[in-house]
């Protein structure tokens, strides 16, 4: 990545870049939006309670007020965690005959095709702010991102050049589809290490299959991310293809980034597999492979802090700690 910006110049620092679910919702295009905006763990049934003509999210917010009240004042993460271990506690300790967990299981069926239908609506702009940040990457740099759609994805679609290699950078091996996501009118060779586009918990244009992984089009909206993504939940299973290799290269690149930009992350209390992979591959660190700067990019400043707090083990005594309120201020810095 371009650090030119705060000082860094000469030798390259090979940078790591977390995406999390604020950086999609301090997207260029959200401002000008009506209605929904791209969710916030803790926002979701406000966000969708604004999206009209989803008759799957209409009947999952019917059900949540029927358990939870009116309000609806809980976290996507809460709500899907309690209705998945209600359901299983229902269907393993039977009292009553019948399908006592029916309805939670619909309400789990309802959320997948709610939030598809929510990010179709949301978060399927073209952002400015991340185009900024795709021209910034350089060739070897990661981007770990926790969020399902494709705004990364479009900015390296338009600006990743020789850099971005779709059928490479996912993390895996694409069977199909990578050329929809492919830079136009490259000029040169293709880079031996193309930037990284790890998306830790799947992806709206994932399409897998029992042969692996297909990548849809652009203009195609997925209507259900049931089996394309790992769904906010306490239970979350990294063992299966394709997100055991993502994470597996997340592993290495966390441990071999030198710079840091969290953008948007907060850092939730219950994403354990998340707390352990930073904290683990940056805690143990020799003195020379330590981070040697860190960006932190979000409003709350609570959040900025659990990003620092985490890491801080990796950190060189001296590195600079730099923070902005938004994704805004950061892409105009990269670029100056």
């Amino acid at each position: 990545m371009n650090l030119s910006a705060f000082g860094l110049t000469g030798v390259r620092r090979k940078a790591l870049v977390v995406l999390g679910a604020g950086a999609s919702r301090g997207a260029s295009f959200v401002k000008y939006q009506v209605g929904a905006k791209p969710p916030l763990d803790r926002d979701f049934f406000q966000q969708l309670s604004w999206l009209s003509g989803c008759r799957a999210g209409a009947d999952l917010i019917e059900f949540a007020r029927q358990k939870y009240g009116d309000e609806l004042e809980l976290s996507m993460e809460t709500f899907f965690s309690e209705t998945e271990y209600t359901a299983k506690f229902l269907s393993d300790i039977r009292v009553d005959r019948g399908r006592p967990a029916q309805q939670y299981n619909k309400a789990l069926d309802n959320f997948y095709a709610a939030l598809a239908a929510l990010l179709n609506h949301s978060a399927s702009g073209q952002c400015q702010y991340h185009d900024k940040l795709a021209l910034a990457l350089r060739a070897g740099d990661s981007v770990l991102s926790f969020n399902y759609d494709c705004i990364m994805d479009n900015a390296l679609r338009v600006g990743g050049g020789s850099r971005w290699d779709p059928s490479r950078g996912y993390g895996f091996e694409v069977l199909e589809g990578a050329e929809y996501w492919r830079p136009g009118a490259v000029r040169g060779r293709k880079t031996a290490t193309p930037i990284q586009l790890l998306k830790m918990h799947g992806s709206v244009n994932w399409d897998i299959r029992n042969d692996g992984v297909h990548l849809e089009r652009r203009d195609i909206a997925a209507k259900d991310l049931r089996g394309r993504v790992i769904a906010p939940t306490l239970n979350k299973v990294l063992a299966e293809k394709p997100f055991s290799d993502v994470w597996k290269c997340a592993r290495r690149a966390v441990r071999g980034a030198r710079a840091i930009v969290a953008i948007g992350y907060s850092v939730p209390q219950a994403d354990f597999f998340a707390r352990s992979l930073f904290k683990e591959e940056t805690a143990s660190r020799h003195e020379k492979e330590k981070i040697e700067i860190l960006v932190l990019a979000n409003p709350d400043g609570e959040s900025r802090r659990r990003f620092y707090h985490l890491i801080r083990a990796g950190m060189k005594p001296a590195a600079p700690v730099i923070e902005f309120d938004s994704l805004n201020m950061l892409a105009d810095t990269l670029l100056n």
